[in-house]
């Protein structure tokens, strides 16, 4: 009896792991996909500006559902790619050099799915686009005339009121909504001095105002700078009642 329900529970297993297998879309299906053949991981902002097609500040509309997932797949019945058709709302367009109609509510391709197993396929750890949420979005058109976000971890920024904001949106105010551009360099250059690490944050990291179309920006250098990355400047950025965040401004300084 014992040999029998060793001989079940082998059979249990091995019957449960086939199962969380097939819906678990590994790293290596995924390569595999037509679009990420297309995709590019980016860490830098000039580098996805000049490749993207179309720089735009969206509002997403819906939800991530496999209503609104595509799937196409391989003979064998294995996923050959997937991806979802996001609307979107374009609140701004900041770069677009194409013919290309991007303005009013429009159809974002993401490179992440929700299969009728509701498995979420993508091919890293991020997030889909969250409705009602704003972000920065860099945009490649497809062939056909589609839109699509031109990388799943560096087509999409958070841009959304009140919440910290990354990098990426930061260099993008700083490049295309300042007012008084010319005055950048030396205000950040006033910033980097020494200062006295024991004493008040307010105190010893005092403000610079740079101007821009959303208003004031209250510019200051980061506290943890000088023992996180030696030799590398970083600054707080923020804006009252919209959002906060650090950039390096490397190439306005160095």
């Amino acid at each position: 009896m014992k040999k029998i329900r060793n001989t079940l529970c082998l059979l249990l297993c091995l019957i449960l792991a086939s199962a969380l297998s097939s819906c678990t879309v590994t790293y290596d299906e995924a390569e595999k996909s037509i679009m990420a053949l297309n995709e590019k991981n980016y860490s830098s902002y000039d580098e996805i500006k000049k490749d993207s097609d179309i720089v735009a500040h969206i509002t997403v509309k819906d939800e991530l559902t496999s209503d609104n997932s595509r799937f196409t797949y391989y003979p064998s019945g294995a996923v050959e790619d997937f991806w979802s058709d996001r609307q979107a709302h374009v609140v701004k367009v900041y770069k677009n050099d194409t013919s290309a109609d991007f303005s009013g509510d429009v159809i974002i391709k993401e490179h992440m799915g929700v299969g009728k197993d509701k498995i979420c396929y993508k091919l890293n750890v991020d997030t889909p686009m969250l409705k009602d949420k704003d972000y920065i979005v860099f945009i490649k058109i497809n062939d056909d005339g589609s839109f699509r976000l031109i990388s799943q971890e560096g087509g999409k920024h958070n841009f959304t009121q009140g919440e910290m904001v990354g990098e990426m949106c930061l260099r993008l105010i700083f490049d295309y909504e300042l007012t008084e551009k010319s005055e950048l360099a030396e205000k950040l250059e006033k910033l980097k001095v020494g200062h006295n690490l024991q004493g008040s944050f307010d105190e010893y990291y005092p403000y610079e105002i740079i101007k821009t179309n959303f208003g004031d920006l209250k510019v200051r250098e980061a506290k943890f700078d000088k023992n996180a990355l030696p030799g590398k400047y970083y600054y707080e950025v923020s804006f009252d009642g919209y959002f906060k965040g650090y950039c390096s401004f490397s190439n306005f300084i160095d």
